[in-house]
């Protein structure tokens, strides 16, 4: 839930406390969860919960894998799976149906290995139920079956982040350069947006366009593999006091 949540906070500068995130009727949030789960955790199982589900031996399965990043996604919140507390009921009056989830209903598991490990799903993701999507092992997964998230799924949006130009002639040729030069090394698409104008990062031209002056916000998104990298180091390029000082 570590890197869940690093990459939450990334992505869509959302704090995450505790072991696990509520996105219901937050399609934006849904959004940026979805794109992460799709990206980051090639693993990827989609069970539909069986008669006797047996998620205290999961949770233990789950934590034997030290090392790995696991998350499961029920289409309103994501969560660490580890945690037992996380798969039952806020009412427990109910002592004969102490789980959140039934017959039927459909979870996604979610794996990435970290540091050099090599788990797998197969193998105990059926201690809840069947897999209807098929493991998809270590990379991208196109399941046969609408997943339960995509229907939270607002439509597909590039995250963006928000800085402030420090450079005292404005984002002028030098630093569009820089920032161009920066944006280039990443395969991802990005965009820089002033105003009701948007123009792509990779484009000097087109960034001297938005004629930005000093102080000014702009919105830097992107889209693709290594958007939130990308989107860490331009903003860190634009706060740096080399960028700022860049005169024409």
């Amino acid at each position: 839930m570590r890197y869940f949540a690093q990459r939450l906070n990334e992505a869509a500068g959302v704090k995450v406390s505790g072991s696990e995130v509520v996105y219901a009727g937050n399609p934006e949030l849904g959004a940026a969860i979805e794109k992460i789960v799709k990206r980051e955790y090639r693993q990827r199982a989609h069970i539909s919960v069986g008669a006797a589900p047996y998620f205290e031996m999961f949770a233990e399965e789950v934590k034997a894998r030290e090392g790995a990043s696991c998350v499961v996604n029920d289409g309103a919140r994501v969560f660490d799976p580890r945690d037992i507390a996380n798969w039952q009921r806020v009412d427990l009056g109910n002592t004969s149906n102490a789980f959140r989830y039934q017959r039927g209903d459909v979870v996604s598991v979610h794996l990435r290995n970290l540091n050099g490990t090599k788990y797998s799903l197969k193998g105990f993701v059926n201690l809840i139920g069947a897999d209807v999507g098929h493991v998809a092992p270590e990379k991208p997964f196109a399941p046969s079956h609408r997943c339960i998230e995509e229907i939270v799924r607002d439509a597909a949006m590039a995250n963006g982040i928000s800085v402030v130009v420090g450079c005292e002639y404005g984002l002028h040729a030098r630093p569009a350069s820089m920032f161009v030069k920066l944006a280039s090394n990443f395969d991802c698409d990005v965009y820089v947006q002033s105003g009701n104008k948007k123009v792509s990062g990779k484009s000097i031209m087109g960034m001297i366009t938005l004629e930005v002056v000093k102080g000014a916000i702009i919105n830097l998104s992107a889209e693709g593999d290594d958007a939130s990298e990308c989107l860490k180091a331009l903003k860190e390029l634009v706060e740096s006091e080399e960028f700022k000082s860049m005169k024409c």
